[in-house]
């Protein structure tokens, strides 16, 4: 399931896109979701390729709703699916190799106080 359009295995076809609007540019991105949205599309994709596009949907852009998607994991996750928590960073460290360094970001979570394993 992508949200509640079912995918996969004997799922009848979904129609989806994505967006091609730049992501910091948020009116123009909401505003092709909506034009997608009222075409019939049932699954939308947002590109969020670098630190910029991730802070423009964050916040205040209505883009990322942290309330909803929580709610959505509480009603379509089985309990131990479920995220102990979410959290928003605006760049993940990276090795030289652009890889993403784990061992610092659980480190991180770790002094913050998130919830882990």
């Amino acid at each position: 399931m992508v949200g509640n359009v079912p995918v996969g295995n004997m799922a009848p076809i979904a129609v989806q896109s994505m967006t091609n609007t730049p992501t910091p540019d948020v009116d123009a991105t909401v505003s092709q979701i909506e034009r997608l949205q009222n075409a019939g599309c049932e699954i939308i994709r947002l590109a969020i390729p670098d630190a910029e596009s991730a802070r423009a949907i964050s916040g205040d852009s209505g883009l990322l709703d942290i309330e909803a998607l929580a709610a959505y994991a509480r009603e379509t996750l089985a309990d131990f699916k479920r995220p102990r928590g979410i959290d928003v960073w605006p760049e993940l460290p990276k090795s030289a190799a652009n890889k993403i360094l784990r061992r610092e970001v659980r480190d991180k979570l770790v002094a913050q106080g998130s919830p882990g394993r």
